[in-house]
């Protein structure tokens, strides 16, 4: 993977490459770069072969900056994490860190960002489309001693920090759908997946994985079935993957140990400020009953708040779907 890695590099840089030179760069033979250049291919990079044998990325791509993703660490996550890694492909950020802490006895905080996922997933079994250079796809690793009831406001509260980098790079619109999604202008350009290992003495695990669409191809669009956006649609322009990495790790450190000491209070007002669902006549299912009811903001835990025929119930889990005017 590392050798796959390098070779996203030099083609992502641009020019065109002949194939002996890249070889001797990467220290393998001609036949294996061929092979390695043909999985970048079926990966979704546009790799193109010239008639002089020599081979070009159709255009430059922003590889992920390990220099840059650490600049922009305050002292706080620098002292916390125990170690950042870049990948070139995973199956799913999440599941990576999940597997690293069940072989280790004491696992510290670490965060795993990834070019690619082949099995990403989202909540509810759904999948994480992502293509080279077109996402951020970042999971962040943190030891708990807390039950899991008392982390169902975790998800919005990072939701909160999401929101809160976009509206850092200029990003106007930004909104929040509970519990996971963040919006802009009311289509989806970031999701949010929380997941807890409890196989262990004294505490669990949480993985907290962000997918944010930068720079989406048409391939990966059509596969995508809700409403979306980009960061590049909604900016008109690509801004930096690493620097927004960098930015994103540091706002979910700060936001996981405050949420550790002070619960989703001090998130609930910032919430409310971006909270998409509020007013808004919403179907709710996956909880007891399906619900039909008009969205009243969120409750000192993070839980759903929504009015049906002048009752208000609090929920901690479901499917919610704004419904079209009548």
């Amino acid at each position: 993977m590392f050798q796959r890695l390098e070779l996203f590099r030099r083609l992502a840089g641009g020019g065109t490459h002949s194939p002996g030179s890249l070889a001797r760069e990467l220290d393998i033979g001609v036949p294996e770069l061929a092979e390695e250049i043909g999985v970048l291919r079926k990966r979704g990079l546009p790799v193109d072969s010239l008639d002089d044998g020599r081979v070009r990325l159709r255009a430059p791509m922003e590889v992920l900056d390990r220099d840059v993703v650490l600049s922009g660490l305050g002292g706080e996550s620098r002292r916390a994490l125990e170690k950042m890694e870049i990948l070139f492909e995973v199956e799913s950020t999440n599941q990576y860190l999940l597997d690293l802490a069940r072989e280790d006895e004491a696992p510290r905080p670490r965060a795993c960002l990834a070019e690619i996922q082949s099995a990403g997933r989202g909540r509810g079994g759904r999948s994480f489309h992502s293509a080279p250079g077109g996402n951020v796809l970042l999971s962040l690793l943190w030891p708990v001693a807390l039950p899991p009831a008392e982390l169902m406001g975790l998800s919005p509260a990072i939701g909160v920090a999401v929101a809160r980098v976009l509206e850092s790079e200029g990003v106007e619109g930004v909104g929040l759908k509970w519990p996971n999604d963040v919006l802009v202008r009311g289509r989806k350009v970031s999701g949010i997946l929380l997941e807890i290992g409890q196989d262990r003495p004294g505490g669990g695990v949480l993985v907290a994985g962000v997918g944010i669409n930068v720079s989406l191809d048409q391939a990966t669009a059509r596969a995508i079935d809700q409403p979306w956006t980009d960061l590049h649609r909604s900016l008109g322009r690509a801004p930096s993957r690493s620097r927004i990495a960098g930015r994103l790790i540091d706002r979910m450190v700060h936001a996981i140990r405050l949420y550790m000491e002070r619960g989703f209070d001090p998130f609930r007002s910032p919430y409310r400020e971006r909270d998409w669902l509020q007013g808004k006549a919403l179907r709710v299912e996956g909880a007891p009953r399906e619900l039909l009811g008009t969205g009243r903001g969120v409750d000192e835990r993070g839980a759903l708040l929504i009015e049906e025929q002048g009752r208000v119930t609090a929920l901690i889990s479901g499917d919610v779907s704004v419904r079209a005017a009548s």
